[in-house]
């Protein structure tokens, strides 16, 4: 246990704030409002009892411009592209969205500097199939780069292409290292692209070392400019296996004189199922896999398929701990253990796995080393897929949400799991940011170590009395309604550290997709928490 003290002069008496008790997964933390810019402040980490030891000690300060992004853009006539931005701070702040191009003339400002009210969503239409794109984007694959001033943002992508819909959440997270569990290269089958930014002024060399079912290590690399996209259609790389596969990515700058200020990149996959037309959007695994993590909701039956997938990017055999439980119905346990060779990726669908038809569950996972693993859904004619969630925070923003209410749960599914790793429980809070610019909360307790799951369908619209826009058993902590459609954000927090995820169908434009949502604050390995 540990101590932090923050200190506003150069003298153990000039204590501003100070902190003993931590939360989970951490043994101090402390928040603070800055005097201003420039300002100096000393750290003082002491020990509860014995000597301090090692430690890591992480600081979230306000940067002079925020910035998250998304590797996986194109435009064209078969395509619809929305960026879906929410102001989750109680002021206002301004943004710009910017296109970097993989080739030709590389930036693109479509958005500059408008103004996001407190507590409210917006967004831009990128491309909006045959009527073209609005803001003038070349036929051309980009990234795309949110970036604001006076405080975070969140973005959300919304993209439909080879009659799927793909997406995930905007990302600030910036490593040398990533991972993906799942990749496929089917030629006439299968279009998988693994997707690429580099956010230096510099060049970078990009590693893709893939594994082939004999655990042997195949590597491409690919040198990416800077602040410009790049990435691997797998169909046209011949040297990749065939089937379904893991990757390591790994970067470095083209210069050595850039080591020092070079944190990393971003890497994403799209995937298309060209037979089944479904597809997903994610972004890779940014600890390059971990050794505890969790996959908030999974479901089969009742026309829902479901994968669990594994990959060992180690060289070593790993043995990996399944836990999984429902979180609608008192039904046992799924424990399952399996071991994975050097290098292997296993595929376990639900079947495989046992779950019982139409309850939903949430799974967690312990290895022996660390490991990458991600959950994949089909239904309602598409696909969705996330990561498993590796890290929590107290803190999540989800920027794309949208409900009409005269066909909620007939065309329009949102439903929001929660994971929590501490050994004690906590409440969450769901507040939910209207384009009208009112709010709405919704408040739920989960256990230590237990998941859950709220259905927005199922709480949104219905029994509306006379002359309101609530129903007549509208409570604000459990029932929310609103007629008619509802374009809305989301932030998720608690006082403890969670995982959260956000599933949304809508039928009408016939694709669905999981988000992981955007971390506000700090975050931490779920390793250091359970």
């Amino acid at each position: 246990d540990g101590t932090i003290t923050i200190l506003d002069a150069a003298t153990e008496t000039a204590v501003l704030t100070s902190d003993a008790t931590g939360i989970p997964g951490v043994d101090a933390a402390v928040r603070f409002q800055s005097s201003g810019e420039g300002t100096e402040y000393w750290v003082i980490v002491d020990a509860i009892g014995t000597g301090v030891g090692s430690y890591t000690l992480k600081i979230d300060a306000e940067p002079e411009v925020f910035r998250v992004f998304y590797p996986a853009g194109f435009t064209g006539p078969s395509i619809r592209e929305f960026v879906s931005l929410a102001n989750p701070n109680s002021f206002d702040i301004t943004y710009s969205v910017i296109l970097r191009y993989e080739t030709g003339e590389r930036d693109q400002t479509i958005v500059s500097n408008v103004t996001l009210a407190a507590g409210s969503r917006g967004g831009v239409t990128i491309s909006d199939a045959l009527n073209g794109s609005p803001v003038g984007a070349r036929i051309a694959p980009y990234a795309i780069e949110v970036q604001a001033i006076g405080g975070p943002i969140a973005a959300s992508m919304g993209h439909f292409d080879f009659g799927s819909t793909t997406g995930d959440a905007f990302t600030s997270t910036i490593s040398p290292i990533w991972s993906l569990a799942r990749l496929e290269r089917n030629p006439g089958s299968v279009s998988d692209f693994i997707l690429y930014f580099n956010p230096h002024d510099f060049d970078v060399n990009i590693t893709l070392t893939a594994y082939n079912s004999a655990g042997d290590a195949i590597n491409v690399t690919t040198t990416v400019e800077a602040l410009r996209r790049g990435g691997l259609n797998l169909e046209q790389v011949l040297n990749l296996p065939t089937g379904i596969f893991g990757a390591v990515v790994t970067a470095e700058p083209v210069d050595a004189a850039n080591d020092a200020v070079f944190q990393g990149i971003i890497v994403g996959q799209s995937h298309y199922d060209l037979v089944n037309d479904s597809g997903f959007g994610m972004l890779g695994d940014p600890l390059g896999g971990a050794l505890r993590g969790a996959v908030p909701s999974m479901v089969q039956g009742n026309g829902t398929t479901s994968e669990l997938v594994l990959f060992n990017p180690n060289p070593f055999v790993t043995t990996i701990t399944l836990s999984g439980q429902y979180v609608r119905a008192d039904l046992p346990n799924l424990a399952r253990i399996v071991t994975l060779n050097s290098g292997q990726t296993i595929t376990l669908s639900g079947t495989e796995l046992g779950l019982i038809n139409g309850q939903p569950l949430g799974i967690s996972y312990t290895s022996s080393f660390p490991v990458t693993v991600m959950g994949n859904q089909i239904q309602y004619g598409d696909a969705d897929a996330a990561a498993a969630a590796t890290q929590a925070g107290t803190g999540w923003f989800f920027g794309a949400a949208f409900m009409n209410s005269q066909l909620a749960g007939e065309s329009y599914f949102e439903t929001l799991a929660f994971y929590n790793p501490a050994n004690t429980a906590t409440e969450i809070s769901v507040e939910l940011f209207f384009l009208d610019g009112t709010n709405e909360v919704l408040n739920l307790n989960v256990g230590a170590g237990q998941f859950a799951e709220t259905r927005l369908h199922e709480i949104i619209g219905s029994d509306f009395e006379d002359n309101t826009n609530r129903p007549s058993n509208f409570d604000p902590n459990e029932i929310l309604g609103r007629p008619g459609l509802s374009y809305f954000s989301m932030f998720v927090s608690a006082p403890s550290p969670i995982a959260v995820s956000f599933t949304h169908y809508d039928l009408f434009l016939q694709g669905g997709w999981t988000n992981s949502g955007a971390a506000l604050g700090l975050i931490n390995p779920i390793s250091t928490i359970v």
